[in-house]
């Protein structure tokens, strides 16, 4: 048991230490202050820095560069919080709101040995343009004033640019109609164009990698409950790892992108649908693993409650059903804390799928902190999104579990197996073991049966004896003692001597003979 131990933990830290390469890319700290970053007391060569921090943000306004060429700068309305949703600077901006077009900008400088440099530009809720020193880098669909002048895309691409006068100006017209929130929810990057090609290479390989299991596992666990359809955890494994699946493809680097051309609001529709499977099949694969009346409740609850909402989602805007993710995020946090409380009491019982079950608990709960805070433009253990690569921790240990349940039924099976193949074997052997037991038992029984039979006659004739006892002492004791009492009392009312002597002598006779029948008696 403790060589197991040993095993699985080995194989967890190789997977984190394998996250953690991936995350490395971006170890700078450096931050954009006032809608600055200083980078020219910086080594970049070999670092890809992320522009997160206060950028000048505009709200309401579509500014291009020759707006800040004027002698009247416009002042920017705050200093917006990058990555974050332009909801959150209400206290600064009263009136804000979720839809609306606006304007982000910073300046970078560069130290003199930097001369080219390569922009690693995510996506926007929902469209944008990007211009770098003057020029235009590049754009997501079209970022309009308006609902009707907006077209949102999700693309992210990378910009390769010469530094010029040691700095580089970067403007983001973003606008928002068509989602439930907008602004820059994911970091932009930049580096040396070698560091960059070489990280993008490797996010993509991963990302590859990483669809690539979440494939493999599904298919491979549909397969065994089409064999063995009695265990439809098996089924339910399947379905979640298919919708992680799904959403993987649909987020981050936009795989899905390599394979087909797909418009933005099927894009996002893919996304939540993902989820939702995920959500419904993993809590059902929950309930199979840990049992629980009460959980079989919430299971059925989530159900009836996003396969509505996955309806909702192939029929109505984006702008509708992106609300869904507010009742999702509670849901999936329920699920979470019942898998991560049953993990641990399992643990505590020292099951071998305790141990397993711990350790995919830990990652997806690394996993979500990491992001969660990372989403707010700070760091907590690694400076990437982690969650999909600690997913896949996770799902390595319930296939651990799931192999191991399959294998130890197999044992099962072929240990039941044998022992039938051992009764055909010896079954004329043991049938006629048994018909001498049986004969034996019947033979000890017919002597038994003699016995009785014996003791019934020997019985009979103790009864008849006993009768027989009984009747001496009923009629030839007690009529003896009967007739000498009759005759003392006649001897007691006789008045005549002779008549005195012959009651005497017979009182003697009937004395004698009573003693003689007691003497025969005993």
């Amino acid at each position: 048991m403790k060589r197991e131990i040993s095993v699985i933990i080995t194989f967890a830290l190789v997977n984190l230490l394998l996250v953690f390469s991936c995350s490395q890319e971006a170890g700078a700290q450096v931050k954009v202050e006032k809608g600055v970053l200083d980078l020219r007391s910086y080594e970049v060569s070999n670092k890809i820095i992320k522009l997160n921090g206060e950028w000048e943000f505009y709200w309401q306004k579509h500014l291009a560069p020759g707006d800040f060429r004027s002698q009247t700068k416009p002042p920017p309305d705050t200093w917006g919080k990058v990555p974050s949703y332009w909801i959150k600077y209400a206290d600064e901006i009263p009136g804000i709101e979720n839809t609306g077009y606006a304007t982000y900008r910073m300046n970078i400088y560069f130290p003199g040995n930097v001369s080219e440099v390569v922009f690693e530009i995510p996506v926007f809720d929902a469209a944008f343009r990007v211009y770098i020193d003057g020029k235009y880098a590049g754009s997501n669909g079209i970022a309009g004033k308006s609902e009707a002048g907006t077209k949102p895309d999700y693309d992210p691409f990378s910009y390769r640019h010469r530094i010029i006068n040691g700095s580089a100006e970067i403007i983001v017209n973003v606008s928002n109609y068509h989602h439930r929130r907008g602004g820059f929810w994911m970091p932009m990057k930049v580096g040396t164009p070698e560091v960059v090609t070489e990280s993008i290479e490797r996010q993509n390989s991963m990302s590859d990698l990483s669809a690539g299991i979440l494939l493999a596992f599904a298919a491979f666990f549909f397969v065994f409950f089409i064999i063995f359809k009695d265990n439809d955890a098996m089924l339910f494994f399947a379905l979640a790892t298919m919708g992680i699946l799904i959403r993987s493809i649909s987020t981050g680097y936009y795989m899905v992108h390599t394979y087909m051309d797909i418009s933005w609001t099927n894009l996002v529709r893919l996304e939540y649908t993902g989820s939702f499977i995920a959500l419904i099949f993993g809590s059902w694969y929950f309930y199979r693993i840990f049992s629980n009346k009460y959980f079989k409740i919430i299971c059925t609850i989530i159900s009836v409650l996003f396969g509505t909402a996955i309806i909702l989602v192939l029929t109505a805007p984006v702008i509708i059903f992106s609300h869904s993710i507010r009742i999702f995020m509670p849901a999936i946090l329920l699920v979470l804390v019942y898998y991560g409380y049953m993990s641990i009491i399992s643990l505590l019982k020292t099951e071998r799928k305790g141990i397993l079950n711990t350790i995919g608990f830990l990652a997806l709960f690394i996993g979500a902190i990491n992001d969660l805070i990372l989403s707010t433009s700070n760091t907590f253990l690694f400076s990437n999104y982690i969650l999909p690569y600690t997913t896949i921790i996770f799902i390595f240990m319930q296939v651990i579990i799931l192999i191991n349940s399959w294998v130890n039924s197999i044992n099962e099976e072929k240990r039941l197996l044998s022992e039938l193949e051992y009764v055909n074997l010896n079954l004329e052997k043991m049938v006629n073991e048994r018909t001498s037991e049986l004969a034996q038992q019947k033979g000890e029984l017919e002597r038994q049966k003699e016995e009785i039979q014996e003791k019934n006659t020997e019985l009979e004739t103790n009864i008849h004896i006993k009768d027989r006892v009984f009747s001496i002492i009923a009629h030839d004791l007690r009529t003896p003692v009967v007739n000498l009492g009759m005759l003392i009392e006649s001897t007691g009312s006789s008045k005549k001597v002779i008549e005195d002597e012959m009651l005497a002598e017979e009182a003697r006779r009937q004395v004698d003979f009573t003693l003689n029948l007691i003497d025969n008696l005993l």
